[in-house]
């Protein structure tokens, strides 16, 4: 029983030295799905202004809102649920927006991920949530809400 204490208390102060988890050599898969990288573009616009237009721009990609606000600078959405060939499982695309004031306009950063449910009969309610890195959508969503900013400003 003492080896195994002493196992663990060096292994506490050796963790304990560690400042942040950037030090920490993780695989990019898995430090990915704990802090994705978002897609940013800066436009043009005030907060309340550029909130309408990304909440617009939801409905041009096939997306439906789901929550947010203009005070909170965030909202999110989904699209359809996609069931799989079998019947036992789906997979769906979610969005979560940020957006922050900067000097040159306000910066809107995008994310989309992949939720899927494998299997409903064997575990209810347990999906995986995977970050999209490569799709048109990011592009089709910024050219949207561009445009509707821009049609506002006429």
């Amino acid at each position: 029983m003492r080896p195994l204490f002493l196992a663990f208390a060096l292994g506490v102060v050796v963790l304990s030295g560690c400042s942040s988890s950037d030090s920490l050599p993780l695989p990019g898969p898995v430090r990915e799905r704990f802090a994705p990288t978002y897609r940013t573009r800066v436009v043009q616009g005030d907060k309340r202004q550029t909130y309408e237009a990304a909440k617009a721009a939801l409905k041009e990609i096939g997306f439906r809102y789901v929550n947010g606000g203009p005070a909170q600078g965030k909202l999110s959405g989904l699209n359809n649920v996609q069931l799989s060939s079998d019947g036992r499982g789906s997979r769906q695309l979610s969005i979560d927006v940020k957006l922050t004031p900067v000097p040159d306009g306000i910066e809107v950063a995008v994310l989309f991920s992949d939720v899927i449910e494998d299997d409903f009969g064997n575990r209810p309610g347990m999906g995986t949530t995977t970050p999209v890195h490569e799709s048109a959508l990011y592009e089709a969503y910024f050219r949207n809400i561009e445009q509707a900013l821009a049609k506002k400003a006429k």
